[in-house]
């Protein structure tokens, strides 16, 4: 697994208190998919909050 740095603007799906898309301007992510999977992590450095989103059919 390689964790990167977001580099410029990184979007990820939310579900909670921030509903629909969340773009982070600094911090790190890690994506994965493959056919209909995916996992996808972000964190944002600036309000020190992770997001996680995953999907498979």
């Amino acid at each position: 697994m390689t964790i990167k740095p977001i580099d410029g603007t990184h979007t990820i799906g939310a579900i909670g208190p921030q509903f629909g898309v969340v773009e982070i301007q600094r911090g790190w992510f890690y994506d994965w998919s493959r056919e209909d999977r995916g996992i996808h992590y972000a964190y944002d450095v600036e309000n020190g909050r992770a997001y996680y989103f995953a999907h498979s059919h």
